[in-house]
C-alpha cells in the first residue's frame, strides 16, 4: 500500500521543478512509512558543501493532512477534546465528533486551506550520554567492552574494571498540530548505538538531496532550460505572425485588367477584397 514507485515519481518532479527532493521514512502507528515532502513546505539546516539534506542540523515539514489521517497516526497520544477541535477546524462546524456528517464537508475545494489541517514535524541533532565499560569475562578470560546508558553505575564487584563517559549524536523530534497539540516528544525511536558506531553522526529521516547549490542559490532543472523556452516562444510568436500576415496565392493580372473605378471599387478595397478571400 505504500506505493513506493510513485511516491518516488512525485519527489522526482519536485526536484526537476524546484531542485530539491525530499522523502521522509519513519514508524507511524507501528508501520514503516515513506512520504514524499513537499519543498514548498520544508525547511531545513545543513553545511553549504554537503547536498545532502539528512546530514543537515535540522529539518521541518509542514504537512497538511486530513483529519483522519492524524487520528490514524497519533490518535492513541491525543486527548478527545483535541481531537474534537481538528475535526472541528477542518470541517468548519461540527462541535463533537459523534456530530459530523457528509454535509459538513460538502466543501471540497483544494485550495481552501482550512480543509486541511496544519501539522509541522521537525527533526533535530542532539547528543546523548552514553558509557563504555570494561570488565573482565571469566567464562572467556578476557577483557570485554559493553555500552551503558548514562544511569549507569561503576561496579567492581560486576568485574568492572573502567568506565569512560562519550557524548555521542541523537535524533530527537517533535510533531505539532494546529497551534498547541503536541505528539512524539522525544528521541527518534529505533535509533542504533554501537560501540562501532559511537563516532558516527545520525542521519536525518528526511532523506534528499539539493540541486547545485554550491555557493549560490538552488537552481533546478527548469531554471536552467528557462532561457531557451523563451528563445522558443520568441521564435515561435514571430513565425505566427509571419504566417498570418501570409496573403496566399494571388492572380498576377495587369493593373488596367481590374475593375477599378467600376462599381464603386478603387484600388484599396480591390486589396482588401484579395486579402479577405
Amino acid at each position: 500500500d505504500q506505493d513506493i514507485k510513485y511516491k518516488f515519481s512525485r519527489g522526482w518532479k519536485h526536484g526537476i521543478i524546484s531542485g530539491m527532493v525530499v522523502y521522509w521514512t519513519g514508524i507511524v502507528g507501528k508501520q514503516v512509512k515513506v512520504r514524499t515532502i513537499n519543498p514548498m513546505y520544508f525547511d531545513y539546516d545543513k553545511s553549504p558543501d554537503v547536498p545532502f539534506i539528512h546530514k543537515g542540523q535540522w529539518a521541518t515539514a509542514q504537512l497538511r493532512m486530513k483529519p483522519a489521517e492524524i487520528q490514524a497516526a497519533w490518535g492513541t497520544q491525543i486527548k478527545k477534546k483535541d481531537m474534537r477541535r481538528i475535526f472541528k477546524y477542518a470541517s468548519g462546524s461540527p462541535q463533537n465528533i459523534d456530530e459530523i456528517t457528509f454535509e459538513n464537508f460538502g466543501r471540497m475545494d483544494n485550495s481552501r486551506d482550512t480543509q486541511y489541517v496544519n501539522v509541522s514535524h521537525t527533526v533535530w541533532k542532539g547528543v546523548k550520554k552514553v558509557g563504555v565499560v570494561t570488565r573482565f569475562d571469566s567464562e572467556i578470560e578476557d577483557f570485554v567492552d559493553d555500552l551503558v546508558n548514562e544511569h549507569y553505575t561503576f561496579d567492581s564487584n560486576k568485574g568492572d574494571v573502567q568506565l569512560e563517559w562519550f557524548w555521542v549524536s541523537e535524533l530527537h523530534q517533535g510533531i505539532k498540530i494546529l497551534n498547541d497539540i503536541y505528539v512524539d516528544l522525544g528521541p527518534v525511536p529505533n535509533q542504533e548505538f554501537t560501540l562501532d558506531t559511537l563516532g558516527e553522526e545520525k542521519d536525518l529521516p528526511f532523506i534528499g538531496v539539493v540541486f547545485d547549490d554550491m555557493n549560490s542559490q538552488v537552481v533546478s532543472m527548469v531554471d536552467r532550460v528557462k532561457s531557451y523556452q523563451y528563445l522558443y516562444d520568441i521564435i515561435l510568436y514571430r513565425v505566427e505572425r509571419l504566417m498570418a500576415s501570409d496573403k496566399g496565392k494571388i492572380l498576377m493580372t495587369a493593373l488596367s485588367a481590374l475593375p477599378i473605378g467600376e462599381m464603386g471599387i478603387d484600388l484599396d478595397k480591390w486589396n482588401y477584397y484579395i486579402e479577405a478571400n
